[in-house]
């Protein structure tokens, strides 16, 4: 690993730390579509991340991904599959059965938070305003 490494890596972090930020900032606001294309660009360099240097934090960025594509709209559907099946892939690298449940669900864990608090919702006959 070159000296720079640790620099470039840092500063792709940094990069996924500011797509986060604005893509809940236009999803906040409305738009709609450019979120999509912050959330898939997030979800990029963190897979990235996670492919690089398998840190809690790049498990974290993957994890978030995950769900905030599942959440924006239809159209990161796809995204999201290949996230979903790329982040399993990674997860059977881990050398034990344990490590790599544990690393599956550390990345899983928020979307299935997700459609857990939705089914929920929707048991309970709840509609949120916007959906009028």
């Amino acid at each position: 690993m070159s000296p720079k490494q640790p620099e470039l890596e840092a500063s792709i972090e940094r990069w996924a730390a500011r797509l986060l930020v604005l893509c809940l900032a236009a999803a906040a606001l409305g738009w709609l579509r450019l979120a999509e294309v912050l959330a898939v660009s997030f979800s990029g360099l963190a897979l990235r991340s996670l492919m690089r240097s398998c840190t809690a934090r790049s498990r974290l960025q993957t994890g978030m991904a995950l769900p905030l594509m599942m959440a924006l709209s239809p159209a990161t559907v796809w995204p999201a599959l290949w996230l979903a099946l790329s982040v399993v892939a990674l997860a059977l690298r881990e050398k034990s059965w344990v490590a790599r449940l544990a690393s599956l669900v550390t990345i899983a864990f928020p979307a299935l938070l997700l459609h857990a608090s939705r089914a929920y919702l929707q048991w309970l006959g709840y509609r949120p305003f916007w959906a009028d």
